[in-house]
């Protein structure tokens, strides 16, 4: 009975964390709509063209199929947590690649808009962290038991650890 009760409990955090982040990150969307809603295809460049319609795609995924992710998993649909690090990274990954190419052409350091608007870091760097940290945490059990194993552990997990 109590570890049913540890696991409704463990599962309306889940549903909480993804249903809060998905706010939170909406809430950044319509704050600075002009960072987000955009036409990728207004540039002919076809690389930077490319680039925006990934960013596009990234956050949408990150702000809404994440945290649907989540929800389903807490409601009983389990195998959904294995998408979440998928749909998690493409929004990061996409818009570092970006700044990277927008560094390397034109000669501007890509963390600069990190500097004037600092709750871009939450939206870029800290939202996809605790998604692939409650992610982490669903599939292989706490970090500690993870790391007590090295690197070994986080890659195996509990269940393969203890069979091996």
């Amino acid at each position: 009975m109590k570890s049913r009760q540890y696991a409704n409990e463990r599962d309306s955090i889940v549903a909480i964390l993804g249903l809060s982040m998905g706010l939170l990150f909406w809430l950044v969307v319509l704050t600075y709509p002009g960072f987000f809603f955009y036409d990728p295809f207004r540039v002919h460049d076809l690389l930077r063209s490319s680039e925006l319609l990934s960013i596009l795609v990234g956050w949408i995924l990150i702000a809404n199929v994440v945290p649907l992710l989540l929800v389903l998993y807490a409601i009983g649909f389990r195998r959904a947590i294995t998408l979440v690090p998928l749909f998690t990274v493409i929004w990061p990954i996409a818009l570092h690649v970006t700044e990277m190419t927008i560094w390397i052409k034109d000669k501007v350091p890509y963390f600069q808009y990190f500097y004037n608007y600092p709750i871009f870091i939450f939206t870029d760097i800290a939202i996809p962290c605790l998604f692939l940290y409650a992610w982490v945490k669903i599939q292989r059990g706490s970090i500690k038991e993870i790391f007590s194993h090295g690197f070994r552990g986080f890659f195996l997990g509990k269940k393969r650890l203890e069979r091996s």
